[in-house]
């Protein structure tokens, strides 16, 4: 599937080098109007971040996901970001733990 989108990641990387360019030159003659003078010195410490959405064959990262778990080869911290693109996994496993805990009080 990624070779057949290549063309288009390298179309879309060229459009993406070119509308950084232009949004660095706009911020750059926005912040030299005599108002944002001052603050000039920011033109260059801005860069912009771009985020594609490509799309995944997820039947296929589960079944990486699921071979890797039966042979033990996967932390489970890499499992889940790879299958549920967790930013605050460190939060949800220390609420689970702290579930887990609070369980094992009331029931022993």
């Amino acid at each position: 599937m990624k070779y057949k989108l290549m063309g288009l990641e390298q179309l879309a990387a060229m459009k993406q080098r070119w509308f950084s360019e232009g949004l660095k030159e706009r911020l750059r003659i926005w912040l030299s109007c005599p108002v944002m003078r001052e603050k000039a010195e920011l033109a260059g410490a801005i860069s912009p971040v771009f985020t594609r959405a490509l799309p995944e064959n997820l039947s296929e990262t589960a079944s990486v996901v699921k071979t890797a778990r039966q042979a033990g080869a996967m932390s489970t911290r890499t499992m889940v970001e790879l299958l549920h693109r967790a930013d605050d996994w460190d939060e949800g496993m220390i609420a689970k733990e702290a579930e887990e805990a609070r369980r094992e009080r009331e029931d022993g």
